[in-house]
């Protein structure tokens, strides 16, 4: 008997097939770029339609519709600032810088697009940059690795609020608001913001001292000089001192801190 043929098999690799994107991928969420564009043609709509209305005499004549084109960097701003914080997912120094500009530049922008009287709104450009100054103190820097630069970014807190008060008290002078109006006139209040970011000096002067195990440094110094500087000015305020004897007394003052800096490191 022959030996019947064994079958051969072959191998055949098959290569395999990329599949599809699925119409889902394709649909997707919108690109970035898609919604930047977008701000565009809303911004032509707005202005067409104020010009309408305008020529119309259906209203809207104290808008000045040319300062809708100043909210473009504001709008990259804050652009800027929604794509940093799902980059990162918290609220660092870049999310509230570009926020802070945003409202600076945003308060410029509607003040001229609606043809607010200056004269009576400039206190919000105290406002809004002592908002700007807050939000750059909450600062996400390590307190044990850079100490002083913690300490330099708190006092942002201090200024801005002091900046903010300042601001409040003006506006309510300037549309007026009669419940503050009285208790403002009755006394020079425009020198408690000054000595209230005096105090935040001497405040972060002694955090850092603590932080640097009671230890006079620089920054220390630093921050003692600025409190002194600024505290004179907000007593001769408060005091209605003669303004020309303000430059000596400070003058004074710095002298005797260096003095003490030097006596105290010997």
């Amino acid at each position: 008997m022959s030996n019947a043929e064994e079958p051969v098999i072959e191998i055949v690799e098959v290569e395999p097939v990329a599949s599809e994107p699925s119409v889902e991928a394709h649909i997707g969420k919108p690109k970035k770029r898609d919604r930047n564009q977008a701000f565009w043609p809303i911004l032509l709509i707005l202005v067409g339609v104020i010009l309408l209305f305008q020529n119309l005499g259906w209203g809207m004549a104290q808008f000045n519709w040319w300062a809708l084109f100043i909210f473009i960097p504001v709008a990259g701003s804050l652009s800027a600032a929604w794509g940093e914080f799902l980059k990162s997912r918290t609220f660092n120094g870049k999310v509230r810088s570009n926020v802070g500009s945003a409202l600076v530049v945003g308060t410029v922008a509607m003040l001229l697009l609606l043809g607010a009287d200056w004269g009576r709104w400039w206190p919000l450009m105290v406002i809004t940059p002592g908002i700007s100054m807050m939000l750059s103190g909450f600062g996400q820097v390590d307190a044990l690795k850079h100490k002083n630069i913690v300490a330099l970014v708190g006092y942002n807190l201090w200024v801005g609020a002091a900046l903010v008060l300042l601001g409040a008290g003006f506006l309510a002078l300037m549309l007026p608001i009669p419940s503050m109006t009285g208790y403002l006139d009755s006394w020079r209040w425009w020198s408690g913001p000054i000595l209230f970011a005096a105090f935040g000096a001497f405040v972060t002067a002694t955090i850092v001292c603590y932080r640097n195990d009671w230890n006079m440094n620089w920054t220390t110094w630093a921050f003692v000089g600025i409190g002194a500087a600024v505290g004179a000015t907000g007593l001769f305020a408060l005091f209605n001192l003669q303004w020309s004897l303000l430059g000596p007394v400070i003058l004074i003052a710095v002298g005797l801190i260096v003095l003490s800096k030097i006596f105290i490191k010997k």
